[in-house]
């Protein structure tokens, strides 16, 4: 399953993500191993595909939901988590969109509280135990001694904004000329593991980006031209290995092309 749009154009997708939040996400590159022999269709007895650790949380957690081989906490309904890193809106340059998928990253990456469980304090990668963090933004954050915003994904709590990962990309990310660049994370996308792939280059007003599964298929990419300053960001969710992402101007010339993958 991908999952795209027939005719992204820029702000205009800022309310249409919003929309499509409903189910949103992402979590860290180094996370992805977690997931390449992930099953969504479980087994006869699926708690037999879980570890150790990963049965304790499933039973002893209130919320905990299992996908393929992985113990799911939803982050807002858990009590062991402190939530942390508050970004205030004065540091967000442009406008922080909705991606239309869900967050997830290591149980352990987020801060635990005073009332987290022991078990919190012992889980490992390797557990397989993953904090859905809710719907995930993709907005540039502006940092001290920094002329320029960061482009980073954030979560929400609250209402509040909080930082899941800073710095996406090189400090020439969309400088003029400065090639193409793509970053992928593990996701839910419509409840199925998946993943995230988003990047951004240098504003083409009109800009399309197309991307190419491994099956052939080519989908487009939504596209905002509110989220990084000077720039024109953009992003898909997938069930579906992304084999190559191509940046179009407005006259159809490639401005920008990424090879994803093996």
């Amino acid at each position: 399953m991908h999952v795209g749009v027939d005719e992204p154009r820029h702000d205009r997708l800022v309310v249409a993500a919003a929309a499509a939040a409903t189910l949103a996400v992402i979590a860290a590159p180094a996370l992805a191993g977690l997931f390449s022999n992930v099953s969504v269709v479980g087994p006869k007895h699926p708690e037999d595909v879980l570890t150790d650790m990963g049965r304790v949380v499933l039973e002893e957690a209130p919320h905990a939901y299992q996908v393929g081989d992985v113990v799911v906490l939803p982050a807002q309904l858990d009590q062991g988590i402190a939530w942390a890193g508050g970004v205030t809106t004065d540091r967000i340059a442009g406008t922080a969109v909705p991606l239309g998928v869900r967050g997830l990253t290591s149980y352990r990456y987020l801060p635990a509280s005073e009332r987290a469980p022991a078990w919190a304090f012992s889980l490992e990668p390797s557990d397989r135990v993953m904090a859905d963090v809710g719907t995930v933004f993709f907005g540039c954050i502006r940092f001290d001694l920094m002329r320029d915003c960061s482009p980073s994904l954030l979560m929400q709590h609250e209402g509040e904004f909080y930082m899941l990962r800073a710095g996406l990309g090189s400090a020439d990310l969309v400088e003029p000329g400065a090639p193409l660049e793509a970053f992928s994370f593990p996701a839910l996308v419509h409840a199925d593991l998946g993943t995230l792939v988003l990047g951004a280059f240098d504003l083409h007003p009109g800009a399309r980006v197309m991307v190419e599964f491994e099956d052939g298929e080519i989908l487009e990419a939504w596209t905002s031209e509110s989220v990084v300053p000077g720039a024109t960001a953009w992003w898909i969710g997938a069930t579906e290995p992304v084999r190559r992402v191509t940046a179009y101007a407005l006259d159809g010339e490639v401005v920008g092309s990424v090879d994803i993958g093996g």
